[in-house]
């Protein structure tokens, strides 16, 4: 009994404190921006931030990062910042491998970052993706309506579990559960 305890506290543990993987600082040196294939037609990096701006039809934005490995946390990205100019349509967010294979996100919403984050989800791979391997980034606008326009500071963008208060609260009902009914047996 005291293992099963033991076994349920360490999950509890590790579901609050399994953190985020870091891909990108957008502003930081750990972001390359290659603006050679960025068709944004404004784009200002500062030490914290990255902000484009532009038409929401056929956008790219690529850059490089440090490899990254980002193994068991695959299924979505939080990306962070801001927006000026919110496009109701949506965008993605695909991730090179250092073999150039690629993983797609997509859900994303300009409009989302006016409450500071926005979500996407893990969607498909071209080749054998390695989420060891993660080197590279791209941001594409889904084509809005015409004339939408876009105005995004980015600050960040991370893969990964954020804790969810409710499962940790779950999990520690069950073990005071499990402990009642321990002193009860004996």
């Amino acid at each position: 009994m005291k293992r099963s305890i033991l076994a349920l506290a360490f999950l509890a543990v590790a579901s609050m404190t399994q953190a985020a993987v870091t891909l990108t600082n957008f502003g930081s040196s750990s972001f390359s921006l290659d603006t050679g294939t960025s068709t944004f037609t404004t784009i200002n990096q500062t030490a914290n931030s990255l902000t484009i701006g532009g038409s929401d039809f056929a956008s790219i934005l690529a850059g490089g990062i440090a490899t990254t490995s980002i193994v068991g946390n695959t299924t979505q990205l939080y990306l962070t910042g801001s927006t000026t100019a919110a496009s109701a349509s949506s965008f993605s967010i695909t991730l090179y491998d250092s073999a150039f294979n690629t993983a797609k996100y997509t859900g994303g919403t300009w409009t989302a970052l006016s409450s500071g984050a926005t979500i996407l989800n893990y969607t498909s791979m071209l080749g054998s993706f390695n989420f060891a391997e993660v080197i590279g980034v791209q941001l594409d606008a889904e084509g809005g309506p015409p004339g939408s326009t876009i105005g995004a500071t980015l600050t960040g963008l991370t893969a990964g579990v954020i804790p969810e208060p409710t499962r940790a609260l779950l999990l520690g009902i069950g073990m005071m559960g499990l402990m009642l009914r321990r002193r009860r047996l004996a």
